[in-house]
């Protein structure tokens, strides 16, 4: 029984794979849904290369471009910031930001990474947005919030709405849930103009961020340029169509901010390059962690924080077969 479960389980996620790959080209064409189909089919066949990612991820660029590069030709002229942020130290009282639908169901994961970064926010209140309350904080074009009632607008997408509309009106920094820090947070995360993971770029890695930045874990003054018009070309976006073409619209819309606005390219390029080991833990969830592990990792110099999935967390144990506590039984508290 488990074993026909495992194969309806894969069957029904191949079968979304290929049917998105169809909403997906609604916006593109056809030719990106055949593609989107061959590359796919190449996985399944483990015949796929960089290169054919490669293939995807420039087909995306080249439509943001076609599409939205003289929209974002408007924001050229204007500065990165309309006051002198080297007068300003507001950032001293600026919050940390983190999306998440309903706090009441939390995974025991998140809620630890949450708590963990409570604990570690140095003196900088978080505030957890939710569907109920994040109107309080910011507002939306008016088809944002229709198409995000129809369904059109997925969570996922909503939040890098979020994300970014918060961070241009007030400042501060957005964390993904599944953030854990491992030491209170540096004030750099807070005051440089702009701030993300920035690392070296694998040059066989197709995602379109090279390495320049994350965007679950961002941070810049109130008013910063890359969020207001990333802002707004994700709600020109959505005032032409009715489906993503991409999980990552976020970051390819940072990708054409960065090839148009020579302000933004010198931003990101001047960002500090910071927590290599950012990922470093993610595959060693389900591997046994000591106390004394445990705090070598959080004594990492090259780790501010970890980033974790929390999707490729379920069902891992929190415990080996010895009753040693897993990294994820450890950030989840247990002994």
């Amino acid at each position: 029984m488990n074993i026909f479960h495992k194969i309806m389980g894969k069957l029904q996620r191949n079968w979304k794979i290929y049917t998105d790959a169809v909403n997906k080209g609604k916006v593109m064409g056809l030719g990106y849904t055949l593609l989107l189909w061959k590359n796919h089919t190449k996985f399944l066949l483990r015949m796929r290369s960089p290169k054919d990612r490669f293939a995807e991820v420039d087909k995306v660029v080249c439509f943001m471009e076609k599409e939205f590069g003289g929209f974002v030709e408007q924001f050229k002229p204007l500065p990165i910031y309309d006051y002198d942020i080297s007068k300003d130290d507001s950032w001293k009282q600026n919050k940390i930001w983190i999306y998440w639908n309903n706090p009441d169901s939390m995974p025991m994961m998140v809620k630890s990474c949450v708590n963990r970064i409570k604990e570690m926010s140095n003196g900088h209140e978080v505030v957890i947005l939710t569907d109920r309350n994040v109107g309080e904080y910011i507002d939306f074009d008016p088809v944002v919030w229709q198409k995000y009632k129809e369904g059109k607008i997925t969570r996922t997408h909503f939040s890098d709405f979020i994300r970014v509309a918060v961070l241009y009106r007030y400042g501060g920094v957005y964390f993904d849930s599944t953030i854990y820090p491992t030491r209170p947070l540096d004030d750099k995360f807070f005051s440089l103009p702009f701030f993300s993971n920035h690392t070296e770029w694998n040059q066989n890695d197709p995602q379109i961020a090279h390495s320049r930045w994350s965007s679950f874990m961002c941070g810049c003054r109130r008013g910063n340029l890359l969020m207001k018009a990333a802002l707004e070309t994700f709600t020109e976006y959505w005032k032409r169509y009715n489906g993503l073409m991409d999980y990552v619209l976020i970051d390819y819309t940072y990708n054409l901010l960065y090839n148009h606005i020579p302000s933004i390219k010198q931003m990101i390029d001047n960002t500090p390059f910071n927590n290599p080991h950012i990922w470093a833990q993610q595959a060693c969830l389900d591997k046994p962690c000591t106390e004394k592990r445990f705090k070598e990792l959080m004594a990492d110099p090259l780790a501010d924080v970890y980033k974790f999935s929390y999707k490729d967390s379920i069902g891992l144990p929190l415990h080996d077969e010895n009753g040693t506590p897993t990294l994820l039984g450890s950030i989840c508290g247990e002994k």
